[in-house]
């Protein structure tokens, strides 16, 4: 708590800049914003059903290598995946095209959110049946390369005690489960 007026108003002007600085890609502020929207989320819809990270290997992923405008034979560019000169020409395209490597990470999650939870399917049914709602954060790693982390709830999914419940009710139902 500040003592003098000069605390006062240091206290005051961290509060707009924590304002303004939450709009700031990677700040401190916009990385809090994103947790109080979680846990938002949370209170009014309860836990998560799934938490789900993407991390696709960048290097040796042939759509990288599209993105990065290398002509790919799919049907050649598995064999060589093994070889040390390969590994590093696909490591040093992605690493001289972060932007292509922006562009396939894009399309990865877009096939994920589109296509596997099924939100730009007709019936809006995807592998894990309806989605009620997803929250996703995307960071860097040390070298720059991204991975996204998901949270992802179900239409009439079950809470976690409902899962407790049913599991000890119908042992065939916690044998598929586990």
């Amino acid at each position: 708590k500040p003592d003098n007026d000069s605390e006062k108003a240091a206290t005051e002007l961290l509060k707009y800049v924590q304002y303004v600085s939450k709009e700031i890609t990677g700040s401190s502020a916009e990385v809090n914003a994103m947790r109080e929207e979680i846990r938002s989320i949370i209170r009014s819809r309860g836990l998560p059903h799934l938490y789900v990270t993407i991390n696709p290997a960048d290097f040796h992923n042939p759509l990288f290598q599209i993105f990065a405008g290398r002509e790919i034979d799919m049907n050649k560019f598995f064999d060589k995946a093994a070889g040390n000169a390969e590994a590093f020409i696909r490591a040093k395209t992605v690493a001289e095209n972060p932007i292509a490597a922006a562009k396939g990470f894009e399309y990865l999650i877009n096939g994920f959110t589109n296509i596997l939870l099924g939100c730009k399917r007709p019936d809006k049914i995807g592998i894990f049946g309806k989605v009620d709602s997803y929250y996703g954060v995307v960071e860097a790693q040390g070298r720059g390369s991204l991975h996204c982390h998901f949270f992802v709830w179900l239409e009439d999914g079950l809470s976690p005690n409902e899962v407790k419940e049913k599991a000890m009710q119908d042992p065939v139902w916690k044998q598929s489960l586990f």
